[in-house]
């Protein structure tokens, strides 16, 4: 267990090591068992989504699950923007990603549940989010803009090595 110098946050990590009992130990590396990283990949996901995502992600390390869950609405804004839908509320330009082709119907249902347990978060002050609701919650955000963004990128990328 260790400290970070930096921030002060608090790390476990295992080192693993292949041993010869009496005569070698060698350093085979290192595995962090807490926290466990929640990091999608920088060059697929926008600076404006990935920043809402990682303080999203931080929210739900430290256990603010409300705040958690008003970072991830703000990931879907940041989604919106991206992909050019700009006017109206964040439904009516979820449906117009949907009605453009941009999410299917299935991440259309999703980011609209994500949506309306967002607002709850932000305006409900009777509402508790439990630490099950924030992961749910983040793992829908992060399939969301990994189907979004990594995904597609990687499938036309596939699709004109394929000339297809």
């Amino acid at each position: 267990m260790a400290e970070c110098p930096r921030c002060g946050a608090v790390f476990l990590c295992e080192s693993l090591f292949y041993e010869i009992p009496g005569e070698v130990s060698a350093p085979q590396g290192e595995r962090i068992l807490y926290p466990t990283s929640r990091e999608l990949s920088a060059g697929d996901v926008p600076p404006t989504a990935g920043r809402a995502y990682a303080n999203a992600a931080r929210a739900f390390r430290v256990g603010l699950y409300e705040p958690c869950l008003i970072m991830c609405r703000k990931c879907l804004e940041a989604t919106c923007h991206e992909l050019g839908a700009i006017k109206g509320n964040l439904r009516n330009r979820l449906v117009m990603l949907q009605e453009q082709g941009k999410i299917d119907q299935r991440l259309l249902a999703w980011a609209d549940q994500l949506r309306l347990l967002g607002n709850d978060a932000a305006h409900d002050l009777n509402v508790i989010i439990d630490k099950t609701d924030a992961k749910d919650a983040l793992d829908f955000v992060e399939a969301i803009l990994m189907y979004t963004f990594s995904l597609t990128r990687r499938f036309e990328e596939f699709r004109r090595r394929r000339g297809g």
